[in-house]
Parts: structure tokens; C-alpha cells; sequence
């Protein structure tokens, strides 16, 4: 464990915060925001504050599932949280449960399909007894481009698609039957339809596939409900943070470059799994080239696409921008060039907009930083060329 001082922003007041030694900064500051009050937090204590009593009222209920145990290990491995509200003990109305998506890889890199499909029922449980009076719960997964880079799966590609519709079959089926189970004990309040698809037949990695299959005929044996949804895809937040994801629900990831300046964990798991050493890969970026593959709205469309008919709540479709392809004139910006800087502040943090202009006062540059630059907290730089097109 490691003890550190941490906020949710510079605005906010500083809390110690005592938490597993290889868990980052963000997830400091995550635990920070969500865990009440305003002195010392441990990880240990604040989920014990809002597990115990979840735990407890699933035994007063009758339900003899190890719950605290199984929340207790999910948060440890940072396999699974839940949003702002749970932590808070303010869960009234659709409460929320992320699952970490690469954090059920094993040491060998292989998928734990058995382990999400208990993690799925776990947090629908939770959320039950969390919520009690609440009609919808969204159980939901992020970092999915993590774990397809671990997998070594082409985000754009179909094969990819079918590993998310997979998981998207398993976290859906296994909440119904969790809401189901709960519906027998504390009653339904709406009868078992499946208005979502059978997920798909054959997957690109062993078990996906079946595991969807046999997700689907747990719910299949549900009579009643006690949520009238239970799957779903929200906006990423503090859970998301606390559980060290790199990018939110399902979309891609749109940088290489992570917060500290370095490489994120998906991009060197896409090298490592494609064969390419960290020399190879700075030789390609500094020839112009980019062996990690990065993905744009349409890849994103793809995705949402597939997935969606599954969950009941996602976040709004990606539209792929249509730019028409029209002749640019490039020209170079001169070595010495005027333009103005403006400074800012956002969140306590100041930031520096300067601009570049041609020698006829044309705009050609634009350059966003924080105070202090430096090469890990490099923000963006845009030039525009002549007709006004960008380029980054």
C-alpha cells in the first residue's frame, strides 16, 4: 500500500489517500472524489462502507451469494465499480456498474470469460440491494480497445465486433438473470422478453461464443424481471478512473500517447503482440510511418452499431465527419512569424493559446499548452494551410 496526498481537482481540498502501491495517481484521485467526507480514506475502508451494508441487506433478503467477498475482489483486481452514487450510499434511481474489461486477462493473456459473466451477476445483485426501489440499473463494460489490442484484434475489423457483441450477449443475459433471481426473492415488476439478438455463433478467441450462448439461456429461463433494463453503456467517470481504464465503454482509442507522456498500456500491448520492439517502433514514428493503429469515428460507428442492440442505454452514435476532398495549397509558416498569446485558466490549471500567422496575417497556427510545457504535457498543435483546411 501507498499513502498519498490527492484531490478530485485543484479546486477541491486535499485528502490522504491510502491505496494499493501499484495503483496510479488518477485512481488517488478518483478514490478522493468518491469515497465521502473530507479527511483520510483508505480503499479498504470506503468499499467497505458502501459493501457492507449491500451485503448485508442480500442476506436480511435471503440471497446466499458471497456478495461482499465478490465486490471486495472485483474492486481489488479493479475488474469492477460502481458510479459516483453507490459510493456515496445516494444510489435511488438507475444506478451504475462499469467492468474492466483488460483486467480480466491472465498472466498468460488469455480472457476469463467465466470470471465477467460472475462479475455481471455480482454487480446486478449489488445494485439490486444498492437501489432497492429502483427500476433500471445499467450494468456496462469499458476498455474494450484495451482488451482487443491485448487479444491482438483490429478494432475495425468484424472479428472485433463479434468479441464485442459477445460480451455485450454475456453482461446482458447474466444481469437478466440476475435481475430475475432478485425478482423471486423481492418481486418482478415486468415479465422476460428478449428483444436483443442471439449473439454471435463463432468468435475470433476461444470461449467468447459460448460463453454469450450459455449467458442467453439464463435469461432465457427468467420468468419475471425486477428491472425493466439492466444493461448499458453511460458516459466514463471516477469508476472508470479508479479502475485505471484508458478509454471509456467502447470506444477506441484515439492517442498512443497516454496522460504521463508515455506509451499507453494498449499500445504496448499491440507491439508486443505483434512482434515490434520499442527501437523498431521509434524508427517507423520517426520515419512518418505508425505501427500502432488508431481508429476514427467510422471505426467507432462500427462498433456502436454492433453493439447497441444489446445493451438498453448507450452513449450517442459516433457520426463520421463527411469532409469533402477538395485541391489545398500548402505552404511552409515563415521561420519568424507573429501572432498572440492568450492565457487561461481551467480547473486551476493554466493553459497558453499562441497563434502563428503568415506574412499576409493569414492564420497557420494554432497551439494549445499547459504552463511549463513539456513533452509529457503537451496538449495539441494545428496548422492551417492556405484554403483553411487542418492538419495536426
Amino acid at each position: 500500500m501507498r499513502r498519498i496526498a490527492a484531490s478530485a481537482d485543484p479546486d477541491a481540498a486535499i485528502r490522504m489517500v491510502t491505496l494499493p502501491a501499484a495503483w496510479d495517481d488518477p485512481a488517488a484521485s478518483a478514490l478522493a472524489a468518491l469515497a465521502p467526507g473530507k479527511g483520510p480514506v483508505s480503499l479498504a475502508g470506503a468499499a467497505d462502507a458502501w459493501i457492507a451494508p449491500i451485503a448485508a441487506a442480500a442476506v436480511a433478503a435471503g440471497c446466499d451469494m458471497p456478495l461482499a467477498g465478490r465486490l471486495h475482489r472485483l474492486l481489488l483486481l479493479r475488474r469492477g465499480a460502481p458510479h459516483e452514487a453507490v459510493w456515496r450510499m445516494k444510489a435511488h434511481d438507475a444506478p451504475e456498474f462499469v467492468l474492466n474489461l483488460p483486467a480480466f486477462l491472465d498472466s498468460d493473456g488469455h480472457f476469463d470469460v467465466s470470471d465477467i459473466a460472475e462479475a455481471a451477476e455480482t454487480a446486478a445483485i449489488a445494485l439490486s440491494f444498492a437501489a432497492p426501489g429502483a427500476r433500471e440499473i445499467a450494468i456496462g463494460m469499458a476498455d474494450l480497445a484495451g482488451l482487443l489490442a491485448a487479444l491482438g484484434i483490429d478494432y475495425a475489423s468484424e472479428a472485433a465486433r463479434d468479441i464485442a457483441r459477445c460480451l455485450a450477449a454475456i453482461l446482458r443475459g447474466r444481469a437478466d438473470a440476475a435481475s430475475g433471481r432478485i425478482g423471486r426473492v423481492i418481486g418482478s415488476i415486468c415479465p422476460a422478453a428478449f428483444d436483443w439478438p442471439s449473439p454471435p455463433s463463432h468468435a475470433a478467441v476461444r470461449g467468447f461464443s459460448e460463453a454469450a450462448q450459455a449467458a442467453r439461456a439464463a435469461a432465457s429461463a427468467v420468468e419475471g424481471l425486477r428491472h425493466r433494463a439492466t444493461a448499458g453503456i453511460g458516459r466514463p467517470g471516477l469508476a472508470e478512473a479508479l479502475l485505471g481504464c484508458e478509454t471509456g465503454g467502447i470506444a477506441p482509442a484515439f492517442s498512443a500517447i497516454g496522460d504521463a507522456g508515455g506509451l499507453t498500456r494498449a499500445a504496448r500491448a499491440w507491439l508486443g503482440i505483434s512482434g515490434i520492439t520499442a527501437e523498431e517502433a521509434l524508427a517507423t514514428a520517426l520515419a512518418g510511418g505508425c505501427p500502432i493503429p488508431l481508429y476514427g469515428a467510422a471505426a467507432h460507428a462500427a462498433m456502436h452499431d454492433a453493439v447497441a442492440p444489446f445493451m438498453q442505454a448507450m452513449p450517442p452514435r459516433p457520426v463520421p465527419l463527411a469532409v469533402a476532398s477538395a485541391p489545398v495549397r500548402r505552404r511552409d509558416l515563415p521561420g519568424r512569424r507573429s501572432g498572440y498569446t492568450q492565457k487561461v485558466s481551467v480547473g486551476g490549471h493554466k493553459l497558453f493559446l499562441r497563434t502563428g500567422e503568415y506574412d499576409d496575417g493569414a492564420l497557420g497556427e494554432i497551439f494549445v499548452a499547459l504552463h511549463n510545457l513539456t513533452e509529457s504535457n503537451y496538449l495539441a498543435c494545428f496548422l492551417l494551410d492556405h484554403e483553411g483546411a487542418s492538419r495536426r
